[in-house]
Parts: structure tokens; sequence; C-alpha cells
């Protein structure tokens, strides 16, 4: 009896354990609407914009003069001259005289050859009266022989009838051959005046030629500076003998600076898109688009950055160069002219050597659908729908530069997408948003280019 009444008191505390969690349940209240809670996920979202692209990509490179000059001289001879100047670094303007090699040789090649072309003018002068003289003389030959054979006939008619004896016919005929061969020596002489004539004027041509050479030479004593220029390298001095075609010194054109980035053919041709130029019908490597910077209408900013401060130049994009086929890229020149003005006191001169990056800049491209490309997830968006939930869907891709992507198909003009993390992201989600108005600003600046000279 007594371990039953101990086994009912185990008992008792389970079973009215039991009796209030029942009665907790019935006398719990149904939630108000009939439904349960639901946590929303915060996310960051994008207001999709329509935009007035001008894509931009970059590359870097060295600067280099737009044209190097190297002075090779074209005579030989002592350094007799050399302006107080002539040192690395310093400026010269196009004509401005460098240094000059002794000219004493070619004056006097231009004296002698001067007297070559009176001596031979004179000889033709004498050839010519020469032959005014024989045809005179041969005039008066041939008068003499057809005298002197009329008088032949008559002395041979005397010798046949015995008035005259044989000896003086034959000094007739003596006479007669004599005044043939004197009139074939004339007519020999006057057949060589031509030759003689042509031989003379030859020499004179050569002499005139060697005349102009000489006087050549004498110009090429004197080194001047062929455009506006800064002397990069001297490698002469006073009195120093040089060779025809050693180098003597190196100057950079101070005209224009370029520099030639390396670009990837496939986003260099987005810089060429419009309503009527589609992805990839820009064939870089055939070379048919060769003069594709000033077809289109590129741009370009050099950009400077020393210590981390930036110093920019606008420039003109006026060379494709040949494509790697290696590394597929392409390189273009971007042009600064005057690089050396000082427009700005605080920016230094764009000299050779700088190592820069290259913004180029394309057509503008109006009415863009423009998203971050950090919110496509492999063809997909997050778009968040009037009930603040989410909808996936997928997107067209017209073409993704470095931080945006401009969409052909999915979205629209005002539509809102999730531009932070969401894992997992369940189609149909709640979604608590905020604006990310730095992103949105940040999106617009670099889709159009804002702030570049165009």
């Amino acid at each position: 009896m007594k371990f039953k009444t101990k086994k009912l008191f185990f008992l008792i505390p389970i079973i009215a354990g039991i009796l209030i969690f029942v009665l907790l349940v019935k006398l719990k209240g149904k939630p108000a609407g009939g439904k349960s809670d639901e946590q929303a996920t915060f996310v960051e979202v994008f207001k999709v914009p329509q935009l007035l692209v001008i894509p931009k990509i970059s590359g870097f490179g060295t600067v280099q003069p737009g044209r190097v000059w190297k002075a090779y001289p074209e005579v030989s001879g002592k350094i007799i001259w050399i302006s107080d100047r002539l040192d690395i670094g310093e400026f010269f303007k196009k004509g401005q005289k460098l240094l000059q090699v002794d000219d004493s040789v070619y004056k006097l090649k231009i004296i002698q050859q001067k007297a070559e072309i009176k001596k031979i003018e004179a000889n033709l002068l004498e050839l010519s009266a020469k032959e005014k003289n024989y045809k005179t003389t041969f005039s008066l030959q041939r008068r003499a022989l057809i005298l002197s054979l009329k008088e032949q006939k008559r002395q041979r008619s005397l010798a046949q009838r015995k008035v005259v004896s044989e000896s003086s016919l034959e000094k007739q005929q003596i006479t007669t051959l004599v005044q043939q061969n004197n009139l074939q020596k004339i007519q020999s002489d006057l057949d060589l005046i031509p030759s003689n004539m042509k031989y003379l004027q030859a020499q004179l041509e050569a002499a005139k030629a060697l005349l102009v050479q000489a006087q050549i030479d004498l110009e090429n004593t004197i080194i001047e500076a062929p455009f506006n220029c800064r002397i990069a390298k001297v490698g002469v001095e006073i009195s120093q003998y040089v060779q025809r075609g050693q180098e003597m010194l190196e100057a950079d054109s101070t005209d224009t600076a370029e520099v030639v980035a390396q670009l990837d053919t496939g986003r260099l041709s987005i810089l060429a898109l419009n309503k009527n130029v589609k992805p990839g019908q820009i064939n870089l490597s055939t070379g048919k688009y060769i003069a594709i910077p000033k077809r289109l209408g590129l741009t370009a900013l050099i950009k400077y950055s020393p210590n981390g401060k930036i110093f920019e130049w606008n420039a003109s994009c006026e060379r494709l160069e040949s494509v790697d086929p290696d590394t597929r890229t392409v390189g273009i020149a971007a042009v600064v002219y005057k690089p050396y003005e000082k427009r700005n006191a605080n920016r230094p001169p764009l000299v050779k050597g700088m190592y820069c990056e290259v913004e180029i800049y394309g057509q503008k491209q109006p009415d863009c659908i423009v998203i971050p490309r950090s919110a496509i997830h492999d063809g997909l968006v997050y778009k968040v729908n009037a009930e603040n939930r989410l909808e996936i869907t997928r997107v067209e891709t017209k073409y993704k530069m470095l931080e945006f992507a401009v969409i052909n198909k999915g979205l629209k003009k005002g539509d809102v997408i999730v531009s932070s993390d969401l894992v997992p992201a369940i189609d149909g989600m709640l979604l608590d948003t905020t604006v990310n108005t730095a992103l949105e600003k940040k999106i617009e600046a670099v889709a159009t280019a804002n702030g570049v000279e165009k």
C-alpha cells in the first residue's frame, strides 16, 4: 500500500504538466489577418536610368615625341663652329643654326668647277668657229676642184692633139688629186664636229652637275634645326673631324607628343558602336579600318600621376598601329599638340619618357539602359517589384565596360534592381530596400564620361 502511494505522487506532476500544455495550446490566440510573420531581407537597390553613354577604355604607354631627328653629316670635315646653347634639354626653333663643318674645301671645289665650265664653254665656241671655217674652206676647195677638173679635161684634149706634152697633163692630174684629198680631209673634219660638240656638251653638263653638288655640299656644312625641337643627344665637339654618315646629335620635336596605348581589339570596337555599327562588325586585324580614330571621332585624355597628383591633357586619336597577333591588342596613338605650352602653370610639360594612362572615348550612344556590372549574375538580374518582392529576371547584355553594362533586353528605365549581395536569392522573397544614391551617381558619371572635355 505504501508503494502504490509513492507511485501516485510521482505521476501527479507529469499529468499536471500535460494538462497545462494542452490548455496553453487551446488558449493561444491566432495572429492578426490569419497569416504568420515574414522576415524581410535588407538590400541596397539601384534605379535603372536611360543615359547618353560615352564608352571609355583605358591603356598605358610611354610619351614619345611626334618626330625624332638624328643629324648625320652629308659632308666630311672638321667642326669649326658649335652653338653655345647646343646641349641636352635646350630648345631650338626651326631654321636656327646648330653647328658648322669646315667649308673651305667645298668653296674651292666650286671655284674649280666654275673654271672648268668656262674652259668647256670656250672649247665649244672654238669648235663652233672651226666648223664655220671648215665649211668656208670646203666651199672654196670644192670650187677649186671643179676648176681643176675642167683644166684637166682641157689638158687631156690638148694632149690627144699633141698640143701639150704628156708631162703637163700628169702635173694637172696631180694637182687635181691634191685638191680632192684636201676636200676629203676638210669633209672628215666637218664630220667629226657633231660628235666633238656632243662630247663637250656632255662634259659641260657633268661640270655643271659637279658645281651643283659642290654648292649642295657647301650648304650641308651648316646644320640647322629642321623643326621646332629639343636637343636629346649631342655627340660632337668643336674641332672634331666628322665623317659622312656619322651621328652628331639627336633632337625631339616640340610641336607634338604622343602616347601609343595598347588596347584590346574587342573592347576598342565598342567605342565605335552606334545604330549603324554593331558589336563584332569592326575587324581591326584586316587593316580595313586603319583610319578608325579620325573616321569615328575618337578622343583621348592622357593622365600622368606622379606621387599621387594627376595631370591631364586632352589628346587627339590620330593613328592606329598594327594588331599584335599574340596579345590581340592594337596600339592607338593619342597625340597632344604643343606639349610644352604653359596653359596651366601648375602642370608640367608632356615630355619623353613619362609613363601615362590613356583614356579613349568613343561615340555618343543615346538612350542606353545602364546598370552596374556587378548587378548581373550569370545573365540574371534581381529585380524588385511594386510589392518589394524579388523577381529574378534574365537580361540581354549589349556590352560590358569595367564598371557598368548596357542592356539590350529585360529592363527598362525606372526599374529597380538589387545592387548589393543577396544570398540566397529566392524568387518572391520579401525585401527591405534602401537606394544606393552614391552608386547611382557613380554609374552615371562613368557612363556619360562626366567632366571630360568632348
